[in-house]
Formats: structure tokens, sequence, C-alpha cells
């Protein structure tokens, strides 16, 4: 789930630790055999990128895991076991982990809703497009319960992007979303900041205050030090 960097990246900085992103498109993050979710053709590459990341895990005390959890959990009757045996691995291997739940999917999202407004004049963007969070619900209170399961933290983004029992795409008016399943960067990093006055969010984040087995915690490209902008 790359569209969580920014998120992150908040956190990272605020927090005092440093993390690397490890992404292959279309693969979920799980330790064996990840292809068996995949579409077959993706398969050979899901099956190589658990490999490397197996190789490399060692490196790191904490493990952050995030996917587009949705369509498997309503497609895979043994998809949620496979996770599992995922997240008692790490634990078994003394590594901390954090689950994060998927973003609420949004059908028929348009991210060009506003530009399509302007020209007819009567468009109500945020109004047209929202999602009940009972609906999001049927695939995060399984990650959660999961993640209760087998020791691991959980952190999900409905607290931000849910209100009244819906959850909307839009902040102020503005898209936060580039297509039905997926937060744009910029908005990654503004829900980061908004996260960081979010009690749930902080007793998960603060967890990895000092952690730089990923490197020294800099700030993230988008903050400028030298005037100390954002």
């Amino acid at each position: 789930a790359a569209h969580y960097v920014g998120f992150i990246g908040e956190q990272a900085y605020a927090y005092g630790f440093a993390f690397r992103n490890v992404a292959h498109g279309l693969c979920l993050p799980l330790l064996d055999r990840p292809e068996r979710f995949a579409p077959s053709d993706r398969a050979l590459d899901c099956e190589l990128s658990a490999a490397t990341v197996k190789d490399r895990i060692g490196l790191y005390d904490t493990v952050i895991l995030g996917g587009a959890w949705r369509r498997p959990i309503m497609r895979f009757p043994d998809f949620l076991p496979a996770l599992g045996d995922t997240l008692a691995t790490l634990r078994e291997q003394g590594k901390q982990v954090i689950l994060l739940g998927r973003v609420p999917y949004i059908e028929g999202f348009d991210a060009e809703c506003g530009t399509k407004a302007l020209k007819l004049g009567f468009l109500d963007c945020a109004a047209r497009k929202t999602v009940p969070l009972s609906e999001v619900e049927e695939y995060n209170e399984p990650l959660r319960t999961l993640a209760e399961r087998h020791g691991a933290l959980y952190y999900d983004l409905t607290d931000l992007l849910c209100n009244n029992g819906a959850c909307s795409g839009y902040a102020d008016g503005k898209p936060l979303y580039r297509d039905a399943g997926h937060i744009g960067m910029q908005a990654s990093v503004y829900l980061g900041r908004l996260a960081l006055q979010d009690d749930k969010a902080k007793r998960v984040f603060s967890t990895l205050s000092g952690n730089v087995a990923g490197g020294r915690p800099t700030a993230p490209p988008w903050h400028d030090e030298s005037t100390g902008t954002r």
C-alpha cells in the first residue's frame, strides 16, 4: 500500500523513526506463497518479491503491513488464515508488527469530478460519492481481530475519513483519492498530519520512537527544513 508512504512519513518525522517502503504492484504482503492470491500473470513476480523480502526482513525490528485487503478477503476463504500465518511468523521472530487497515473503497470515485463541476456548474462532488462505514468494517473488522489475535498493532484511517456512519473521499471539498481505492500522495501527507492529533494513531506510532533500523530519520522530501515549512 504505497499510498501510505506520505502518512507514515509524517509519523516517522514526528516520532523520530526511519522506514523503508517495499511494494510490488498486485502482490499482497505475505511471506508464504503470495502468488496464490495474485493474477496469474503476476504470480512469479509476487513469488520473487516475497523471497527478496524474506532475505532482508531480518534487518528490521518492526514490520508495517498494508495492502488492498478488500478483494482477497471477499474472494478467497483462505486469505485471512494466510495473513494470520504471516503475522504469526513475524511475531515468532520477535518483531513488532503494525497492520494497516484498508482505506474505504469508494466505487466509481472520480478524481476529475471537480474539473467537471466547473464546466457543468451543478455537481456536488463530495456528496456524490460516499460509502457506509458498515461496508468498510466488513473487511477491516476481520483485520483488526486478526491483529489482536497475533499480538500485532492495528490502525486504519476510518476515524479521519468517516463521520456519522459515512466515509468520503473529500475533505473541505477537495478530493483525497486518486481512484476508488487509493488516496493521493498529498492527501496521504495531509492525513498523516491529522493523525498526529489522533489518539489511536499516537498509541500505535509513538511505539516506534527512536527506531532507526532503516537508516537515520530525516525530514520527508516534502518538508523544507531550511525554512521550516511543509
